[in-house]
């Protein structure tokens, strides 16, 4: 077989030709798919970003549930302290007039009883007086 060079170009260039479409069409199909795969993994991050997205979103509900769960502990916790302080004044207002009560009772009582005693002691001693003055005139 003899083929002329005219021929094998001719068959060479068609061979070429061929060879160019299958390959643009491979690579067509390569970038197609390659697009494709992009897609799917945009996809599947947008999906596990919105996941992501919905997990920190309850984290922070549950997080602004507990903080707010401890400032109403704390506020009832302290209404109540602040409640045994008002009846722990009040109990020491009314024990400490009471006290002051009976101290000034105690000192009137004092007070009392001093006068009664120097009355009496006054009274001794004139009696005492009276009596030394007596004997003295009866040995006079």
């Amino acid at each position: 077989l003899t083929l002329s060079n005219e021929a094998v170009n001719s068959e060479l260039a068609r061979v070429r030709e061929i060879m160019v479409k299958e390959i643009g069409s491979r690579v067509a199909l390569l970038e197609r798919a390659h697009m494709q795969a992009a897609e799917e993994l945009e996809n599947l991050y947008e999906k596990k970003l919105s996941k992501e997205a919905e997990k920190y979103l309850k984290l922070e509900d549950k997080r602004a549930d507990e903080l707010y769960a401890a400032a109403e502990k704390l506020r009832i916790a302290v209404d109540e302290e602040r409640r045994k302080m008002a009846e722990l004044d009040k109990k020491f207002v009314e024990q400490l007039a009471k006290e002051r009560s009976k101290q000034s009772k105690v000192e009137e009582e004092k007070t009392e009883v001093q006068a009664v005693a120097d009355e009496l002691l006054n009274q001794t001693e004139q009696d005492c007086d009276t009596d030394i003055e007596n004997v003295k005139k009866q040995f006079e």
